[in-house]
Order: structure tokens, then C-alpha cells, then sequence
């Protein structure tokens, strides 16, 4: 039984970059800045007062974990303690693993970011209102292909299914954006030509799963898998529930704290990424030295510098990947029952990592627990 994802929530992770941007100065200055004597003390208080179940963090620099903290119960129900072992959604983080994934195929060869996407699928891709405009990978990774996020707009979009019985990508995607099908509807293209302007889209990001699909000759979630959560020992880490272990699973809780189902959106590839704060914290760490991690490359340092590249100094947009105030880079991830960040600083080595299973403002820029643990990042800065 499908059950429809709050669009509330949706959009209030979506908000404006611009007004992130300005809120990440705010929140890294006070978190640097602001005298508390105990961080972990605080940061315990903000979970409390905030009624959140659980929240999870940590701090690394250079090659190694330098701090971590972990606060209440990833599931109330069954009193499992929140800790490195609890695996969490982290929503739009998961845009981080789709933009490695399609660097590591240009890489090797068959895709290419400025090649038209109808060459790697079997159904035909263009906006009806510019039919002669090719839609590239560059432009799915920088949001602009013209494919919006659409919202309450399109019915059913942010239906959910129980576990991993969502639609597979090549099932819903020409429904929703090829002219005819079952579910499409005009308002899921804008009036705008590819590359002309950004537009948040995770139809556009799921498209991008489909051509990694295509390129690559495995199922989205199977390609990450083999190469990038195993090389870099990410052993909690997958975009399907079969293949971690259900009792580390921390349960997802509405505002009210009431539990949910465990669920997944036809638009995994942009959201349905599960894992702990250790294994998102190796991920930070391998970008963090340039694409490699304890003797294991999964991509060049030109791919990462590719992947880093500003493309819109208005929203900080590069290749999937994010730049904020201070030279941070990274991606917020949030829906109806998880908040997390993922940010770092290239020109220190350090980053950090933040996890919750109940959506929460604090954890983002400008709220205090971000700037808690940015505090703890920048203290030796």
C-alpha cells in the first residue's frame, strides 16, 4: 500500500539556496564563536528540548573520525540506542552517491556529461517546448535539464512504498515525463531550455539513476554498491533495505513522534539512501583526500575538481555537490521523517557529518545544532 510523502516538509528542505547560503554564515559563526562550555552537553539539549528520537554526529579531518556524538534512541519502540552502528536516511544526501556514480562512468568511459541522455536510453527525453534542445547529464547534475521538482503539482509523485516494493526507475519515468504517459502531465516540464535555468529537480536527478543504470549494465543501487560502498568499506550503506541489517535500522518518526513504516519513493536515486555516520563519514573522508581512502581510489582528482566546479555562483550549484560561505561544499538531505548534512572544507581537510530520524530545522544551516557541531569543526581553525 502506498502512502503519499508529506509535500510540507519537502518543501521546507527545498528552501531558497540563497537564503541557506546566508544562513551558513550565521550559523558558522556562532558556532565558532559562541562560548559553551560543553558542546556535547548542548547538543544533548537541543535533542531533548527538540523532541527529536535521535541524533547523531561527527567531525572528521584529514584521514580519520576526530569526534563523534550520539544522543537518544533510533528506535523508541524497541529501545535501540542511537550510535555508530544505527543506519539512518539521509534523503538528498543520496545526490552525493549519484553524482560519484556518473563521474566514475565518464571516468571509464561510456558516458560522457555533454552527450545527449537519448543516447543512452530507450525512450525519447526532450522539454515539448524546446523538441530540438538536447538534455545532457551536466544538465540533470546541475538542474537544469528544465525538469522541475514538482510537488502537490503532480499527483502520486511522492507516493511511498513499504521496504524495497517501489516502481524500478524504467517503470514511472516515462510515465511521468514522456508527453502520453499515464502519469504525465505538462507542468513537469518548465519553460525553460536546458542549461538556461536551475531548477531543483529529483525527477531529473532519478533520470540520471536510469542513464547510470543504462551505461553501467546493473541496477542503480547494485552499481553503488559494488563501486563505491564497497571499495570504501561502507559496510552499512545501501539504497535498498535487503541488503543491511533490519535490527540497526533506526526507525523514522513523524513531528509528532509517531512511528512510520519503513518506506521508500519512486525517486530513490535523489533520496533513498540509508546508512550510518562512520560509513557517510568514509564517504566525506575520500573526497576530502581527493578521491581516495586508505589505499582505495574511486575517483581521479581531476573528476573531483570536475565534480566541484561552480556552475551558478547565485545558488552555489556544482555537479550535485553544493558550495556554501567559508568554503564549505557539501549537500543538505531532508522528507518526512530524517534530517542530515554533509559538508567540508577542502582547503582545511575537515568536515562533519549530522543524522536524525525525526526532520528537524536545527540541523540545518543557521540552527543550533548545526552550529554546535560546526563549532567543534572550526575550534582548532
Amino acid at each position: 500500500m502506498r502512502r503519499r510523502l508529506t509535500a510540507r516538509i519537502g518543501v521546507l528542505v527545498a528552501a531558497s539556496w540563497a537564503l541557506l547560503v546566508l544562513a551558513a554564515g550565521c550559523s558558522l559563526l556562532e558556532g565558532r564563536f559562541e562560548e559553551v562550555a560543553d558542546v556535547e552537553a548542548a547538543l544533548r539539549q537541543e535533542q531533548e528540548e527538540g523532541d527529536i528520537p535521535s541524533l547523531c554526529a561527527a567531525v572528521v579531518r584529514d584521514r580519520a573520525i576526530e569526534w563523534e556524538a550520539y544522543f537518544g534512541t533510533a528506535d523508541v519502540e524497541r529501545q535501540y540506542p542511537a550510535g555508530p552502528n544505527a543506519i539512518y536516511g539521509v534523503a538528498s544526501v543520496s545526490k552525493l552517491v549519484v553524482a560519484t556514480a556518473a563521474m566514475q562512468l565518464v571516468e571509464r568511459g561510456p558516458l560522457d556529461l555533454d552527450a545527449d541522455i537519448n543516447n543512452y536510453l530507450e525512450f525519447r527525453v526532450r522539454n515539448p517546448a524546446y523538441p530540438d534542445s538536447p538534455i545532457t547529464a551536466r544538465h540533470l547534475m546541475t538542474h537544469t535539464s528544465g525538469l522541475a521538482w514538482p510537488l502537490e503539482e503532480i499527483p502520486g509523485f511522492y507516493d511511498d512504498w513499504a521496504w524495497d516494493s517501489a516502481p524500478g526507475l524504467a517503470e514511472w519515468l516515462p510515465e511521468f515525463i514522456v508527453p502520453g504517459g499515464s502519469s504525465y502531465l505538462p507542468v513537469v516540464w518548465k519553460s525553460s531550455a536546458p542549461g538556461e535555468r536551475e531548477l531543483y529537480s529529483n525527477i531529473g536527478v532519478s533520470l540520471l539513476g536510469l542513464v547510470i543504470e543504462r551505461v553501467s549494465g546493473q541496477a542503480f543501487e547494485e552499481y553503488c554498491r559494488d563501486s563505491i560502498f564497497l571499495p570504501l568499506g561502507m559496510s552499512s550503506t545501501s539504497f535498498s533495505y535487503r541488503d543491511l541489517a533490519q535490527d540497526s535500522l533506526a526507525r523514522p518518526y513523524s513531528p509528532e513522534l509517531e512511528p512510520f513504516r519503513f518506506y521508500r519513493s519512486r525517486a530513490y536515486p535523489a533520496g533513498a539512501l540509508k546508512t550510518t555516520v562512520h560509513d557517510l563519514a568514509r564517504f566525506l573522508l575520500a573526497y576530502i583526500n581527493r578521491g581516495r581512502l586508505e589505499g582505495t581510489r574511486i575517483l581521479s582528482p581531476e573528476s573531483v575538481d570536475e565534480l566541484l566546479t561552480l556552475h551558478n555562483p547565485t545558488s552555489g550549484r556544482c555537479l550535485l555537490w553544493t558550495r556554501t560561505v567559508g568554503g564549505w561544499i557539501g549537500h543538505t538531505g531532508g522528507d518526512k521523517a530524517f534530517s542530515a548534512v554533509v559538508e567540508y572544507q577542502p582547503a582545511t581537510g575537515v568536515g562533519l557529518v549530522i543524522c536524525t530520524n525525526r526532520w528537524h530545522r536545527s540541523v540545518y544551516h543557521g540552527g543550533r545544532i548545526h552550529a554546535l557541531v560546526s563549532r567543534v569543526a572550526t575550534q582548532d581553525d
